[in-house]
């Protein structure tokens, strides 16, 4: 279970294995057992205890500033980190970099092609749907150059989206897909869901021992982490079923205003987004990978696979196949 506390002033300690969440107006008492991490959206007042047994329990505790995470805190112990790592950094030269990229794009476009084709029967999507099966034919058979690579994923997202626009209700369809400073519902809905997703995988490459800065295929930006952005990927249409899902809901119907006079989600609509995508998250039972399971246990045993992928490969081969850029 997530446990996001975004009540201004409330007091978080800690009582024989129980976290005490007092707001003020609501006492809430949860066993450890049930938490998967503590998100602080807030000023709050939390108990060194509290922290202490969080992060003894393997629960991180995250402290947020709306999507911003300022800061984290977790257990130090992990498996062999400084092996995992040291290939980790050589692989994000070399050209098996590419094995991986390929699998990820294809696997992206083949979750959204099935999403598109099981959830509408308009022609014009699946006209669409075929068009992204198109570029994944490409993705498979393209040069190991990561410019090309990256306008085959931009131009399978550029149409994904299109086909995207005619799930959505007429009020709610976008003019373009924007990724900062958005003013429209959706827009904002799917920024918040990824931004969600970051976390998750994030924690998850932390636990599995990986840097989740050091990516290999998107471009490196100051203070992202770029592992996570690179293995989002596959699973971004979890968010976009959810973003559906909500706009879908009746309760989210009964909402006076989805946004704030900024054009920013209110906190009603907030709530009911983050309702669905922790629902989603961490009680539904998924097929994946042929597996059955909550997607953040997907996303936790993938990040375990990657780090063995990382280790499958010797220091020897890695070296051998460093591409040298010319500067």
């Amino acid at each position: 279970m997530k446990i996001v506390v975004d009540t201004y002033g409330a007091k978080i300690s800690i009582e024989t294995g129980v976290l005490q969440i007092d707001t003020g107006k609501e006492h809430t008492e949860i066993s450890l057992l049930h938490v998967t991490s503590l998100h602080i959206q807030t000023s709050v007042r939390i108990s060194s205890d509290a922290l202490t047994a969080c992060i003894q329990s393997g629960i991180p505790v995250y402290f947020e500033n709306d999507l911003q995470v300022e800061a984290m805190l977790w257990s130090p112990h992990y498996g062999s980190i400084a092996n995992i790592r040291k290939k980790q950094a050589l692989f994000a030269f070399s050209k098996h970099k590419y094995l991986l990229i390929k699998r990820l794009l294809m696997r992206k476009n083949a979750m959204r092609i099935q999403f598109l084709q099981q959830t509408s029967i308009k022609e014009d999507i699946h006209a669409i749907a075929g068009e992204i099966v198109k570029i994944n034919k490409l993705i498979e058979k393209a040069p190991f150059k990561d410019a090309y690579l990256r306008s085959l994923e931009g131009n399978s997202a550029k149409k994904y989206f299109e086909a995207f626009k005619l799930l959505l209700p007429p009020v709610w369809r976008f003019d373009k897909r924007t990724y900062q400073n958005s003013h429209d519902l959706v827009n904002n809905l799917l920024n918040y869901g990824y931004g969600i997703l970051y976390k998750d995988i994030t924690k998850a490459l932390i636990v599995a021992g990986l840097d989740p800065d050091l990516g290999f295929f998107h471009a490196s930006q100051y203070n992202k982490p770029g592992l996570s952005f690179d293995l989002i990927e596959p699973y971004r249409v979890w968010v976009e079923a959810q973003v559906l899902q909500t706009i879908r809901d009746k309760r989210f119907k009964q909402i006076p205003e989805k946004l704030t006079k900024e054009g920013r989600l209110n906190k009603a609509t907030k709530h009911l987004f983050i309702e669905k995508m922790t629902g989603f998250m961490t009680q539904k039972k998924i097929l994946w990978q042929k597996r059955i399971k909550t997607p953040q246990t997907h996303i936790q045993l993938d990040a375990h696979q990657v780090a063995k992928f990382f280790l499958n490969f010797s220091l020897n081969d890695l070296l051998k196949s460093i591409q040298i850029e010319k500067f």
